[in-house]
């Protein structure tokens, strides 16, 4: 009878602490499903490290990537905390949370935490330990690592994740002796495979995905190896977290875990060369599937039904539509209030909004991005900014998700006339829910790092915050995650500051007269039959009132969702074009529609919400 082959999966800080791995919850149903004599042990430690160190400050730090990558910097390179410390004081500045935490007591307090929970698990039981080592869990990867090698310095270390892909898992290898293997791309075949080579005592050659050390030098070519249908995987099993959550943390600091899914893995949009320039989120996967809706149905029920949660969160870098309202059409007979969160991309049709959220999918991520139309081709986001505006209106009202969105700025080709344009585009839509600006950052692999001479770079480099946490030494072998460049970043930063005031200008000022317009949006109409009445706070908070009548009425009910002047003159033949023209051009001087080139749309919204589909 073969021993049993132990294995230990770890996630360290610093994923959302209220939310299982995917990761280890899909790799342990993996492995368990398709290996005899495995057994996997999965450790959620960010969760006991942010129940020890409490939720409120684990959340802040998770928040801000730099700060979660210092913070166990300082453990793993203790002479270098003086200009970790420094670094931390420029970050915190303007945070409220932390600015008055003392660097030095917080990173003492992490260490004992740390120190309690490593020092509490005997690892000379498992044969192999494993991390996955996504955004914001490297050099808490690192210490754990080190940590459990001078536990155990007979076990072997492997590593996977976003942060291992390609070229950045192998530096990780070659910067670190105590990684024994890197995965790079999808983890369930190499795992497995790996797995098998160590029972066998054989020498793990020739596994796609996978690098490994030997003699000093390190081998593997990081082709990664795919699962082709994903409906061939197991359930991911969270027991592990939940178990945890049940018997280790005290009744009053319990809380209802929100579970992830995925429903698909890479970017229909990323496919045959396409994608938007800026992003990095695909690097481990090759090409784009997605599950059957059956699948879905099954795994939703079965995690409601499980574990008592009705709160999901989609994984997926962008949910594909129509799978998905038809698994969640499936699942009505459950009668259940779902709280679901997921990605999409627009444009997005308000009857598939308005379905989705009755079927439970109550907030989502669009990847708005820019407010310029010609920023938005520049990215290749492949969607018009109208029908980016278009999104906003249908998820203010009751009736459709809550929309969470970001707004990049300084992207290296960007110039003063686009933010010129997504200054005037705010002035527009600050009756809409705010979105966050976020700084450019450019991504390992992301095509436009790829090719930056051919976006106007003239070099590339790991991020300069990184000289910060590492030694020289170990940097110059390093490819990481987080990149910066030469050209014209002062530039950037200085077109770009009023975006950053006009944004804070729009949060204020929209829940300003949100607190004054309670339920009611802040542009609003009531429908008479003959006659439409739009009510419009200003930004001064100002109440005024349009009455449309006749065609005027049913013209800008037609403009509820983008039209272009042709069709509008088709469907209005008695009216001539230049009085529709003269008409929509008021109506987009008073704010109260939004032009692109020659296409136009109403931003009011009904005053009761969305009820019905538009015709």
């Amino acid at each position: 009878m073969k021993k049993t082959f132990n294995i230990s999966l770890i996630s360290m800080p610093w994923p959302l602490f209220n939310r299982p791995s995917i990761q280890l919850a899909t790799l342990r149903s993996y492995i368990q499903n398709n290996l005899n004599n495995i057994r996997v042990y999965s450790f959620h430690l960010y969760l006991d490290i942010a129940y020890r160190l409490g939720y409120r400050i684990y959340h802040a730090i998770s928040e801000r990537m730099w700060l979660s990558e210092l913070i166990y910097a300082s453990l793993l390179f203790p002479e270098r905390k003086e200009s970790l410390k420094r670094l931390y004081k420029r970050l915190v500045r303007r945070d409220s949370e932390l600015k008055n935490l003392n660097f030095e007591i917080l990173v003492d307090r992490i260490k004992g935490i740390n120190e309690q929970i490593l020092s509490g698990i005997d690892w000379k039981r498992f044969n192999l330990v494993g991390l996955s080592l996504c955004f914001s869990q490297l050099t808490s990867s690192l210490f754990a690592i080190r940590v459990i090698k001078e536990k155990n310095p007979l076990i072997k270390v492997v590593i996977g994740g976003s942060q291992c892909a390609g070229d950045m898992g192998r530096s990780l290898l070659s910067a670190f002796p105590e990684i024994d293997y890197c995965i790079s791309g999808e983890g369930e075949l190499p795992l497995s495979y790996l797995i098998e080579a160590l029972i066998d005592g054989k020498r793990p050659h020739d596994i796609p995905g996978l690098y490994f050390r030997e003699d000093g030098k390190i081998y593997g070519d990081g082709r990664g190896i795919q699962v082709e249908n994903l409906d061939e995987l197991p359930i991911p099993d969270f027991s592990p977290y939940l178990e945890f959550l049940k018997n280790h943390i005290d009744g009053s600091k319990r809380f209802i875990p929100r579970f992830p899914i995925e429903i698909s893995r890479g970017c229909w949009w990323n496919r045959g060369g396409k994608g938007c320039r800026f992003c990095n989120l695909n690097l481990q996967w090759h090409g784009y599937r997605h599950k059957s809706s059956r699948r879905i149905q099954k795994e939703i029920k079965g995690i409601t039904e499980k574990y008592h949660t009705l709160s999901i969160s989609f994984m997926d870098n962008v949910i594909p539509v129509s799978i998905l309202k038809e698994a969640l059409k499936g699942l009505s007979f459950l009668k259940t209030d779902l709280n679901l969160f997921g990605e999409l991309r627009a444009p997005i049709k308000l009857e598939d909004l308005m379905e989705l959220w009755r079927s439970g999918l109550k907030r989502i991520q669009v990847g708005i991005e820019a407010l310029s139309s010609s920023l938005l081709k520049k990215i290749n986001k492949g969607v018009k900014l109208i029908e980016n505006i278009q999104v906003m209106k249908y998820c203010e009202a009751h009736g459709t998700p809550q929309l969470e969105a970001n707004l990049i700025m300084e992207f290296p080709l960007s110039d003063r006339k686009e933010v010129n344009e997504t200054l005037k585009t705010i002035e527009s839509v600050y009756i809409f829910r705010p979105i966050k600006a976020i700084p450019f950052w450019l991504g390992y692999d992301s095509p436009i790092h790829r090719d930056y001479k051919r976006f106007g770079l003239k070099g590339t480099y790991n991020h300069p915050y990184y000289s910060y946490i590492f030694p020289k030494d170990i940097l110059k072998k390093l490819q990481l995650i987080v990149q910066s460049y030469r050209g014209n970043l002062r530039y950037q930063k200085e077109i770009w500051k009023p975006v950053k005031e006009k944004v804070r200008w729009w949060e204020e000022t929209y829940w300003k007269l949100k607190k004054r317009a309670g339920s009611e949006p802040l542009l609003s109409y009531m429908d008479g039959g003959e006659f439409l009445i739009i009510k419009q706070l200003d930004p001064e908070g100002n109440d005024m009132s349009h009455r449309l009548r006749g065609d005027s009425r049913k013209i800008y009910l037609f403009c509820e969702e983008i039209r272009d002047v042709d069709e509008i003159s088709d469907r209005f033949l008695h009216i001539p074009r230049e009085q529709i023209l003269r008409f929509l051009n008021m109506m987009v001087q008073k704010r109260l529609m939004f032009k692109e080139e020659d296409m136009f749309l109403s931003l009011a919204i009904p005053k009761d919400g969305w009820k019905i589909k538009l015709k």
